[in-house]
C-alpha cells in the first residue's frame, strides 16, 4: 500500500454518516492514512506474522503457497467484515425509532432484505473459510489455482477481496448467486510484490468451471484495456479499494463521477443494477503498464 501512497495517504471510500450526509448519500473517496486503509484486525499480530511471512517477508514469486495465502487473507477479511456487520443488526433495527409508520415499514423492510443477504453471504463465506483452514493446517496447496497479471509499476488501485463471480467480462452469466447450492468463489488481491506489481486471482480446483471461464474472458482483453477492466471489477464488486492519489487526481471529472456512480450503484440494493456490469463501458482510463500474465496450478 505504501507504494501508491503520497505522504502516507491514499484515497478510500469511507462510509461514515458525515461523508454520506455531505454528499447526499453518495460516497466520494477521501484521503486517509495508509495504516488506516490497510490494517485488517482479523488476526492477532503473532498469528498474522507467522501465517503470512511467506508473502510479507520475501519477494512475490507467485508460488502456490503465496497465492493461497493471498486468497486466505482476502476471504478472512470477507468473513470479518460480514460478522462485524451481523453484530450491528440490533442497532440497525432501532433506526426507525420516532419515525412515522410509513418510514418505519420502509426501514424495517430494508433491514430484513439486508440481513437476509448478509446471512446468505456469511454462510457462503464460512463454508469457503473451512476449505482454506483445512488446507492451511496440512500445508497442501496442490489444488490452488491462480491467474497473475504482473505490472511494471504498483497497481494504482489496490484491494483484497473475495466474491462469487456471477458474470464475466463478455457479459455471460457464470452462476446464479441466488441458487440454493454451493457456489464457486474467487479472490483477488492487487499488490506490490517487491520487484513488480501483481493482481492475483485465486481459487480452488473444485471451482474451475466458473472461475476459469471468468479468467478466460479477462485473458482475452488486450494489455491496453486490462487496467480499465480491473478498475470496473474493483469498483463494481468491492468497497475496500485504495487508490493512488496521483492516479485519482489526474482523472478527468467525468471519469471520477462515473466511477463514484458505479460504486454507489453497486452498494445500493434498491438501485437498478447493470445486466452486464463488467463489459467495457467506454470509460477511458490511463493504461496500466503490463509486464506479463501467467497461470498457476493449471495451463
Amino acid at each position: 500500500m505504501n507504494h501508491i501512497a503520497r505522504n502516507g495517504h491514499v484515497y478510500a471510500f469511507i462510509p461514515t454518516i458525515e461523508n454520506l450526509s455531505k454528499n447526499a448519500g453518495k460516497l466520494d473517496p477521501v484521503l486517509v492514512g495508509v495504516r488506516s486503509a490497510s490494517t485488517f484486525t482479523g488476526f492477532c499480530s503473532a498469528h498474522d506474522d507467522a501465517i503470512f511471512a511467506p508473502v510479507e517477508k520475501v519477494p512475490f514469486t507467485a508460488s502456490p503457497e503465496q497465492c493461497f495465502l493471498l486468497g486466505y487473507r482476502a476471504m478472512a477479511r470477507e468473513r470479518y467484515t460480514k460478522e462485524s456487520s451481523a453484530r450491528m443488526s440490533p442497532f440497525r433495527r432501532l433506526a426507525d425509532r420516532g419515525r412515522g409508520i410509513g418510514r418505519q415499514i420502509e426501514v424495517q423492510t430494508l433491514n430484513q432484505l439486508f440481513e437476509y443477504g448478509l446471512a446468505a453471504g456469511l454462510r457462503d463465506t464460512l463454508a469457503q473459510m473451512e476449505g482454506y483452514a483445512s488446507r492451511l493446517m496440512i500445508g497442501d496447496y496442490g489444488d490452488v489455482r491462480a491467474y497473475v497479471i504482473e505490472t511494471v509499476d504498483p497497481p494504482p488501485v489496490m484491494c483484497s477481496a473475495g466474491w462469487l463471480p456471477s458474470s464475466d467480462f463478455d457479459g455471460n452469466e457464470l452462476q446464479d448467486i441466488a441458487a440454493s447450492k454451493r457456489l464457486a468463489a474467487m479472490t483477488v488481491t492487487s499488490m506490490w510484490g517487491g520487484v513488480r506489481g501483481a493482481v492475483v486471482f485465486q481459487w480452488f480446483a473444485d471451482d474451475d468451471d466458473v472461475c476459469r471461464r471468468f479468467i478466460d474472458s479477462l485473458d482475452r482483453i488486450d494489455d491496453a484495456g486490462v487496467g480499465a477492466a480491473l478498475v470496473r471489477l474493483m469498483f463494481e464488486h468491492f468497497e475496500n479499494v485504495h487508490i493512488s492519489p496521483d492516479w485519482w487526481e489526474a482523472l478527468p471529472g467525468l471519469a471520477k463521477a462515473s466511477l463514484v456512480d458505479r460504486m454507489a450503484r453497486s452498494a445500493n440494493m434498491f438501485a437498478k443494477q447493470l445486466d452486464k456490469p463488467l463489459v467495457d463501458d467506454g470509460l477511458e482510463l490511463p493504461e496500466w503498464d503490463i509486464a506479463g500474465r501467467f497461470t498457476v496450478g493449471y495451463t
